[in-house]
């Protein structure tokens, strides 16, 4: 997905992500959030897809944000 996030990117992009279950439960008993890692994680997918971190900024391991280009 991140992958293709990056093909479609013109210039750059923000990313919020969450780092922590959500509080809905899927119907098949899952939480929505289905990938709960840590910053190091998503840092090396989003680096791996192609995106170039300009900034990024981590809430107390709830969420990441980041600020990207190509």
């Amino acid at each position: 997905m991140l992958a293709h996030l990056f093909q479609l990117t013109l210039v750059g992009a923000f990313f919020l992500i969450a780092m922590r279950k959500a509080n809905k439960i899927l119907p098949d008993g899952r939480n929505a959030h289905l990938i709960i890692e840590d910053s190091g994680f998503w840092v090396s997918r989003v680096e791996r897809a192609g995106f170039k971190i300009l900034r990024q900024r981590v809430s107390e391991g709830k969420e990441m944000r980041l600020w990207l280009t190509k």
